[in-house]
């Protein structure tokens, strides 16, 4: 007697059914993972650049300066990094200065905004690796259903840099 090889309709749908409710289950846990992953991977972005920044300042014996913007500076921290060798310290991308590096930080940038004790829109450091009174703080500020995800990055006038999970969201 040959017998015939498959499935019967009964374990068919008692698969689907166990496939269902584990993709039900599974996908906004995924979704949680992908947005703290790239939140993740902003902060690291961003500490990468501050760190850059300065190393090329100490490095080349002259001001660099990272902003945002796409091949000026702007106001808004939107999508893209700028980092400078600013001869000038004039805090604009001249014509005879160096653009050292150009970063695409992503969608997530709309969300970040730059405070700083002098108000202005970028970080600056000289020759020693310190800010001329360009301390501040990055704040990261998701939407209201991510709060976990939120971060802020502060530089100190020495140029260095700590991270903290409260920022001033306002």
């Amino acid at each position: 007697m040959n017998r015939e090889k498959g499935f019967t309709l009964f374990e068919l749908i008692f698969t689907i059914t166990i496939l269902i409710v584990t993709l039900t289950l599974g996908i906004p846990q995924l979704q949680q993972w992908v947005q703290r992953s790239k939140a993740t991977n902003l902060q690291y972005t961003l500490l990468h650049s501050i760190h850059y920044a300065r190393g090329q300042a100490i490095r080349l014996q002259s001001t660099v300066t990272l902003c945002p913007g796409s091949s000026q500076c702007e106001d808004s921290w939107n999508s893209q990094l700028l980092i400078f060798s600013d001869l000038n310290s004039n805090g604009i991308l001249d014509s005879n200065e160096l653009l050292l590096k150009y970063m695409d930080i992503g969608v997530l940038g709309e969300r970040l905004d730059w405070r700083s004790f002098r108000r202005k829109p970028y970080l600056q450091f000289d020759l020693h690796g310190l800010t001329p009174a360009l301390n501040g703080t990055l704040h990261f500020c998701p939407h209201p259903t991510n709060e976990d995800l939120k971060f802020s990055i502060i530089l100190s006038r020495t140029g260095r840099v700590r991270i903290s999970d409260s920022p001033n969201c306002v």
